[in-house]
């Protein structure tokens, strides 16, 4: 299995980054405000509710965005998550349909469907637009291949003899 192409994440995590500082700072101004608004009330376990929720949200991004795998080779599209053991695999000559969520952004959702109602959801992809153009020509490719798989199959009508 050759790898043609490698779907990145690298805009969603460096995005993340800098999203930091401003989460922080919001997290701060939480504890600060909750003892103005509800005074008297112990908050402890509260702050660290909203500290770990925060720190899952953001260490589930970070994960996705480091693990996730998702590649093309010639005839399939491969989403892999190495480290859980998890692998699908789609076959790109079944794909009906392309929906990138913001095509012009730094990075987007892609939604894929495919034949049998199988659906594949491509999350903070970069450069989306060009990334669905890569996937669509993947797939006239693998198609192409398919053709000419097919059209070199000899004709078995021509083998058989008439008596």
């Amino acid at each position: 299995m050759k790898q043609l192409h490698h779907l990145t994440r690298e805009a969603h995590l460096q995005h993340l980054l800098k999203m930091m500082p401003i989460l922080t700072f919001l997290f701060g101004l939480q504890c600060l405000t909750l003892p103005l608004l509800f005074p008297g009330l112990e908050l402890g376990n509260m702050y660290l509710a909203l500290a770990g929720f925060i720190v899952g949200g953001i260490g589930s991004l970070y994960f996705y965005d480091t693990q996730v795998k998702t590649f093309l080779d010639e005839t399939h599209l491969h989403w892999q998550i190495p480290l859980l053991k998890l692998k699908k695999k789609y076959l790109l000559k079944e794909l009906l349909v392309i929906d990138v969520l913001e095509p012009e952004g730094s990075f987007s959702n892609i939604r894929l469907v495919f034949s049998k109602g199988k659906i594949c959801h491509l999350l903070f992809v970069d450069k989306p637009a060009q990334s669905a153009k890569i996937i669509l020509q993947a797939k006239h490719q693998a198609t192409k291949v398919e053709l000419e798989k097919v059209s070199s199959i000899p004709n078995l009508d021509q083998d058989k003899k008439v008596s």
